[in-house]
């Protein structure tokens, strides 16, 4: 009768092996057939997983985005050794063309240099794409408009500069453009010499906006300053467009209400 037999003796390599057992009444060199066994070659699990590409902050952006310049330069990493190619391009792009833009030296880094000069207003398209050694693929596409030109601002009405008013209270009107969109317009009074800053009326301490698209209360044009004590002020106001360029206009004037 068999019984449980366990043997720990030694450590078998991966192979196939017939397996027997030599009862004790059984002449020499006779065993017991008893399996066929294999013990495959076991290895580390299959690697499905895509790289990670990470964007860095000279890249135009994750999403539809603008940016400021004409000529830039896009880098970005992976989690692991990869090698990144890129397709840049008009947006929609039906027919990528990928080149390598890995970083000469760096495995786990790329570049990619771009110039916009003549794609004022265009939109365009950025991918990235990452296959590391197992085959994995990650791929980022980045779209934004190009917008190169400064909005303007302008003080179309309220005390000149260096005038002398004998009220307490004074209102600016302003005039904001761009050649797309004004993302936001803001304006304080700020008194001379204190760097205290007073809001437009009705506005909230941390409320600087008079104006633009982000702004959607009451207008605050003009922009209205009421109970003014006596003294020297600067107007400011200054316009940003959605790719962050900004531009400022000031006057600078002197409330006196002494008889």
């Amino acid at each position: 009768m068999l019984s449980n037999y366990r043997y720990s003796g030694f450590t078998l390599p991966p192979g196939t092996y017939k397996i027997g057992l030599k009862g004790g009444n059984l002449a020499q060199g006779r065993y017991v057939f008893v399996d066929v066994v294999s013990f495959p070659a076991v290895g580390p699990p299959a690697d499905t997983t895509p790289p990670e590409i990470i964007l860095h902050n000279e890249c135009p952006g994750r999403t539809t985005v603008q940016t400021a310049s004409s000529s830039d330069i896009c880098l970005f990493s992976s989690n692991e050794t990869v090698e990144f190619s890129c397709s840049f391009g008009p947006w929609p792009n039906e027919s990528a063309v990928f080149e390598p833009c890995s970083a000469p030296g760096e495995p786990q880094f790329g570049y990619f240099s771009f110039d916009v000069s003549q794609s004022e207003g265009k939109k365009l398209e950025l991918r990235v794409r990452a296959v590391d050694s197992a085959g994995n693929v990650s791929e980022k596409q980045m779209i934004w408009t190009v917008d190169t030109i400064f909005p303007t601002i302008a003080i179309t009405s309220g005390p000149e500069e260096g005038s002398v008013v004998n009220t307490n209270s004074v209102s600016f009107g302003w005039e904001a453009n761009d050649n797309q969109e004004v993302r936001d317009v803001q304006c304080h009074l700020e008194v001379v010499g204190t760097r205290e800053i007073i809001r437009v009326d009705g506005a909230a301490l941390d409320d600087p906006y008079c104006g633009g698209t982000i702004y959607t209360g009451e207008s605050r044009n003009p922009a209205k300053f009421s109970n003014l004590a006596d003294g020297e002020y600067t107007f400011w106001v200054s316009a940003v467009d959605k790719a962050g360029q900004g531009v400022f206009a000031r006057r600078t004037f002197t409330v006196d209400t002494a008889p």
